[in-house]
Parts: C-alpha cells; sequence; structure tokens
C-alpha cells in the first residue's frame, strides 16, 4: 500500500450507531499517543458527519463526503487513504460498491460482517481480481468473528498433539442491539439459498475435514463446560473458522479440524424462548411479507431487543462476552488417532460485544494491515482475521486494549 496517501484511515459510516464508537476508538488511540497516524471521518452527508464528531468531543478530523450510490465519491474516499474501515451495513445492500472502489484504487478493506452470503460472494466475484492488484480485503473483524476465528487460533498453535474438533460456546448480556444490525440479521437468513448454490460452486476447492465423530448435542442441552444450558448459534463465525483452518492447512500444512458452534444462555427458560424465537423469525424472514413485518417492527418481534437509536451508552457500557473454544483431539502418543485423548480451552472475555469490543477488533485489525505487511499472507485477495493476522500480533494487540483477554486453560 502507498505509503504517501493522505490518512492512514478513513472511516465509512462515521455517523452510524457502531461508526461513532469506531470514531471513539480512532480518537482514544490517537490521544494515547502510542501509535502515530492520520484518519478521516466519511458518511452520505458531510455536515451530519460533523455534527457526529464534535458531538462525540472530537476536533481536528478531515470529515469526507461520500456515497454508496456515487461511484466517483467512494473512489475519491478510497484513494485518499491507506486502509479503509467500512462500518455501512447491511453489507449485502451496501457492502460491494465499496469493495469495488476499494480495488480499483488499490485500497486495503476491513469490515465487521457476519452476513455470510455477502462475505462468500464477495470472495466468488472480487477474490482473483483483489489478488492482482495485491489488496487485501479482510470481513468479519468485529464480534463476528474475531473471538473465535483468533481464538481457534490460539488453540490450535497450542494444543499439544493433532487437534480434531472445536466446540464453540457463545455467551453475551448485552441488553440491546440497533435496527441496522437485526436487519443484516433478516437479509442474511433471505439469502441462505443463494448461500447453499454458492457453496455448491466452491465446494470443489475446500479441503476435506477430518473423519472424527464429534459429540452429538441436541438443540437444546446442559453443557458442562459453561455450566449452562446451550443452543445453536447462527452466526458466521463456523464458516470463518473452518475457512481459517483451510488457510493454514494449505500454506502451513496445519491439520484440517472439525468445528461446531453453540450459544450458551443460562436458564433453560432463556433458552428454549431463544428457540421459540427463532421458529418464528427464520419462517418469517424467508416471506417477503413476513420480512417486512420483521423489518418495520423489529421491537416486537425481538422482545424488546431491536430498537431504533440502539441500546443507551449506560447500557452497552455493562455489556460483556465469553467465548469458550473446547478443542478435542489426539496426543503424541495417540497412533490410531480413533477417540480423542488429548484437550485444550481457550477463554476469550472482553467489554461489551456489539460496539465496544467491535470497535477495538476493527481498529486493530486495521493497524494490521498498516504496520505489520510482511506477515501477512504474501498475496492479496479476501481473507478471514485468522487467516490475514495469524503471524501477526493481533493477540498481543487486542489484549492491550483492555477490551479482550485470551487465556489458555488446560483440561
Amino acid at each position: 500500500m502507498a505509503s504517501t496517501r493522505e490518512f492512514d484511515f478513513v472511516l465509512f459510516g462515521a455517523t452510524g450507531f457502531t461508526g461513532k464508537y469506531v470514531a471513539e476508538e480512532l480518537d482514544r488511540i490517537q490521544k494515547e499517543g502510542k501509535r502515530s497516524f492520520k484518519w478521516a471521518a466519511a458518511g452520505r452527508n458531510e455536515e451530519r458527519v460533523k455534527e457526529a464528531l464534535e458531538g462525540l468531543g472530537i476536533v481536528g478530523v478531515t470529515t469526507i463526503s461520500a456515497n454508496i450510490n456515487d461511484e466517483e465519491s467512494l473512489k475519491e474516499m478510497c484513494g485518499r487513504c491507506s486502509v479503509l474501515l467500512d462500518v455501512v451495513g447491511p453489507y449485502v445492500l451496501y457492502g460491494e460498491a465499496v469493495v469495488k472502489a476499494c480495488i480499483n484504487q488499490g485500497t486495503d478493506y476491513i469490515d465487521i460482517t457476519g452476513e455470510t452470503y455477502y462475505i462468500e460472494s464477495m470472495v466468488d466475484k472480487y477474490d482473483a481480481l483483489a489478488k492482482e492488484k495485491g489488496v487485501y480485503l479482510v470481513n468479519c473483524c468485529g464480534f463476528d468473528v474475531i473471538p473465535n476465528d483468533i481464538g481457534s487460533l490460539v488453540l490450535q498453535k497450542g494444543f499439544n498433539g493433532q487437534l480434531a474438533y472445536i466446540e464453540s460456546y457463545v455467551s453475551t448480556n448485552g441488553k440491546g442491539l440497533n435496527t441496522g444490525t437485526w436487519e443484516s440479521a433478516i437479509r442474511s437468513i433471505r439469502s441462505y439459498k443463494k448461500l447453499a448454490e454458492l457453496r455448491k460452486k466452491a465446494s470443489s476447492s475446500r479441503p476435506p475435514l477430518p473423519l472424527v465423530k464429534m459429540p452429538k448435542r441436541r438443540t437444546i442441552f446442559f453443557s458442562d463446560v459453561t455450566q449452562s444450558w446451550c443452543g445453536p448459534f447462527p452466526g458466521a463465525d463456523r464458516a470463518c473458522m473452518l475457512r481459517s483452518a483451510g488457510y493454514r492447512h494449505k500454506t502451513d500444512g496445519l491439520p484440517m479440524f472439525q468445528v461446531k458452534t453453540y450459544a450458551s444462555i443460562g436458564s433453560l427458560w432463556k433458552t428454549l424462548m431463544l428457540i421459540i424465537g427463532f421458529m418464528i423469525i427464520i419462517p418469517m424472514s424467508l416471506t417477503g411479507f413476513g420480512a417486512k413485518l420483521l423489518l418495520k417492527y423489529p421491537g416486537l418481534f425481538s422482545a424488546g431487543l431491536a430498537r431504533k437509536g440502539g441500546p443507551s451508552r449506560s447500557e452497552v457500557e455493562k455489556g460483556t462476552f465469553t467465548v469458550v473454544l473446547q478443542g478435542s483431539g489426539y496426543s503424541p502418543d495417540n497412533e490410531e488417532k480413533v477417540k480423542p485423548d488429548a484437550f485444550l480451552r481457550v477463554r476469550v472475555r472482553g467489554a461489551e460485544p456489539g460496539y465496544i469490543a467491535t470497535s477495538a477488533m476493527m481498529v486493530q485489525s486495521g493497524f494490521c494491515l498498516l504496520n505489520e505487511r510482511s506477515k501477512l499472507p504474501k498475496d492479496g485477495g479476501f481473507y478471514t482475521p485468522g487467516a490475514a493476522f495469524g503471524k501477526t500480533d493481533i493477540v498481543q494487540n487486542l489484549e492491550q486494549t483492555g477490551k479482550l483477554k485470551f487465556t489458555i486453560e488446560q483440561v
């Protein structure tokens, strides 16, 4: 990436709910003085961007006008920076234009999407061109999916023997989310048929998974690992973890492993209510009328979880998360490799996941692209965090923010 760019980072979407938290994180790091960098804030309406920054007490930051529907404005924005931090979602609606502008201008790209179809469709369309141009595009650099993806990297590196499978348990205690996140989830569900077709097309290029029998879990089950009731976790984490493992298998010769992800919810009652909620929301999302209702009345259908304006600052600041990755595999002495006899656990703890921790993860991912290029994959293209940052100091840098902690636990 050209070092002569006017800015190191441009934050696109600075007026949005998440964008304001990312702006605060950039401002906090800059005021600390430990890193020297220049950044600008961009959005559709430059006056609104200025007002947003003023409301946050951020001064001296350049503002840029850029519109998703104006290709030239996107190119101009991307051409002014080394790394574009994109928080304008849903990405399935607004992400592709930004991706095209970044590749055109030779600008690296970071997003915080958890929309699986968007991720894999962009890889299908633009990965070859990005490699040709030497541009790095890294999806999912927020709570979706860094704790699980980087956590699985830590687990595999620390495992004594051959890792066969990981069971992940995600727990959060946040008090709400903004309607943009809700809309992204609905649109992601609606894309499942297109995702299935895309994966069928790409199946031949994926390394085979190990033939290992993972523990069979009911839809709702009590976990001894988390001491809580659990259910399915529908995020993009599993797909990204397997892509990262596939990359390490190809480049470093590390064995593939299986993955299952669960939501650690707490009480049986809460778990049942969540499953019932999914049973209502998923079928509704798959019909045009149902999706319109879900998008029009997010508070009603999310039991008050999703609301316009998002959670209050005090609610956000009280939030935390924990992700527990339980690894099982074979010790060096286990030649038959039939029954796992080696185990390791990685626990990732952090601040409120959707906004505070996500902002830290996104910004630190940006610094990896900016400052640790010699440790990135040889070629540009689309990467998961675990593939892009596997040899960087991402873990140490995240821990130094005080907003995430990775702990290895012997089992």
